[in-house]
């Protein structure tokens, strides 16, 4: 990329380009999340269905027969724990989307900061409209506004 045109300094570039890092990461996090949701739901689907048909069924509604089954049944208590172990790693992934999505967006509302403070200094607001325009179409970043 050819932040000259910009007429931007060196730190400002390597603020720029951290900032579009920091939007991949957290557009590829957001990407994941999906997936796992979809992955945990299927998995919760398949202990939902077992449950229902070798336990609830076979007991009768007796939970100490439930219990007795769902201990020996080895498939659905392995399904169990699957489910379980999803959602615990699908907990993890929105936590780490939520971090990442935090980072990007204060190092955006820093950037916009740094580059409203230059712009007033050195910048036209024909440079700063280019940039702006850049950066929302090619990266999908604001930088106008901070909300």
């Amino acid at each position: 990329m050819n932040w000259s045109e910009f007429n931007l300094s060196g730190d400002t570039q390597k603020l720029i380009e951290e900032l579009i890092e920091r939007k991949d990461k957290w557009d590829k996090l957001k990407n994941l999340r999906g997936f796992y949701f979809l992955v945990t739901a299927g998995i919760c689907f398949i202990f939902a269905y077992a449950f229902y048909r070798h336990i609830l069924v076979v007991s009768g509604g007796n939970v100490m027969a439930m219990l007795g089954i769902l201990l020996g049944n080895k498939y659905v208590l392995f399904s169990l724990l699957l489910s379980i172990a999803a959602a615990v790693f699908t907990r993890n992934v929105l936590t780490k989307v939520e971090k990442a999505k935090k980072k990007y967006e204060s190092l955006r509302e820093e950037t916009i900061d740094k580059l409203e403070y230059s712009w007033h200094i050195n910048m036209s607001s024909e440079n700063r409209g280019q940039l702006s325009a850049y950066m929302k179409t090619k990266y999908d970043i604001n930088l106008r506004y901070k909300s």
